[in-house]
């Protein structure tokens, strides 16, 4: 079984109609009130080859799949995104997405004051009357990876940075251990945080830490600031399993498989039931779902690949548990 997932500020005071979508502000003004309109807050650069830059495919793929009028927000630090929320609201855009943890409390400000308008805030942790949440499970998602390293690692020794110790972070590195336990219940699991997604350096110096305490293996939960992972390992000739996206097309040498989130699917799914006035609560994918997974498996024996699919099978069939944090 192969599980094979690709995802493949400038004031804009004009936006033809035939746009795939605006960065909007203030100034911009409604195109096509017939469509149903969502907008996009991202915390980052919809080109990071991470997340925001998902985010963003995965509107554009809603609006040719729903025939949508979109807009979208980037670089909006999260003490920014209630007032980048109320504007899109103010403008009439049906749902507004915050993509991230991060613009949970932006939401339900913006929510209370804005009942007829949705909100939803990807990995978000709470809900209102109109205010939902996209949700993956992310410890079956890491589960595999954990799994993955633990069989490539010579040393025992295997490691996990993530961007802030909360949520789903925090998850991610859990379902990580478990994975790489479940296959080697003798492993060390080391664990980070870097308190920012983006800080290269801050990454680098995690990285080589745990080098030194005989890390030959780590999993990254990051923005940017993976460049600062992907440097540390060539360096010191060591394996990367990356996140988000598929990160072997970055760096080919290191990467063994990246551990992603299919948010085409999870935006599509939602923004429909968005439209047809059934968006509520928490919305959550699993491994069964096919909204996420790990990508290719690279560098590594064919045996070793197929231990890693048939676990990743084995949790879908419910063979294999895992543990909900």
């Amino acid at each position: 079984m192969k599980r094979v997932f690709r995802i493949s500020l400038i004031i804009v005071l004009l936006v033809p109609l035939f746009s795939c979508a605006t960065q909007a502000t203030p100034d911009d003004t409604a195109t096509t009130e017939e469509k149903y309109r969502v907008a996009l807050v991202v915390p980052g650069n919809i080109n990071d080859l991470a997340w925001s830059q998902m985010a963003y495919e995965a509107l554009m793929y809603a609006k040719d799949e729903l025939d949508l009028d979109v807009a979208y927000k980037e670089n909006v630090p999260t003490e920014d995104g209630e007032d980048v929320m109320r504007v899109f609201a103010s403008q009439g855009f049906d749902l507004v997405i915050g993509h991230g943890q991060q613009y949970v409390d932006a939401a339900l400000a913006a929510g209370a004051d804005f009942p007829d308008t949705e909100f939803m805030v990807d990995t978000g942790t709470e809900i209102a009357d109109n205010v939902s949440t996209i949700n993956f499970f992310d410890e079956e998602l890491t589960f595999p990876a954990g799994a993955l390293a633990a069989k490539v690692s010579k040393t025992g020794v295997v490691g996990y940075i993530g961007g802030r110790e909360y949520g789903t972070d925090v998850r991610h590195g859990l379902g990580y251990e478990e994975g790489a336990q479940y296959t080697n219940p003798d492993i060390k699991v080391l664990k980070t945080y870097t308190g920012d997604f983006n800080d290269a350096g801050k990454a680098k110096e995690a990285a080589l830490a745990m080098i030194e305490q005989g890390a030959d293996v780590i999993f990254y939960w990051l923005d940017a600031g993976k460049v600062g992972v992907f440097e540390a390992a060539k360096e010191n000739n060591i394996w990367v399993i990356g996140s988000t996206a598929d990160q072997h097309q970055v760096e080919p040498d290191i990467v063994l498989s990246s551990a992603i989130q299919d948010f085409n699917m999870a935006f599509a799914d939602c923004i429909a039931k968005a439209k047809r006035g059934e968006l509520e609560g928490r919305n959550v994918y699993g491994l069964k779902s096919g909204a996420m997974g790990l990508t290719e498996i690279y560098n590594v024996p064919d045996d070793v690949r197929q231990y890693v699919e048939q676990v990743t099978q084995d949790i879908i069939d419910g063979k294999v548990t895992v543990t909900a944090h």
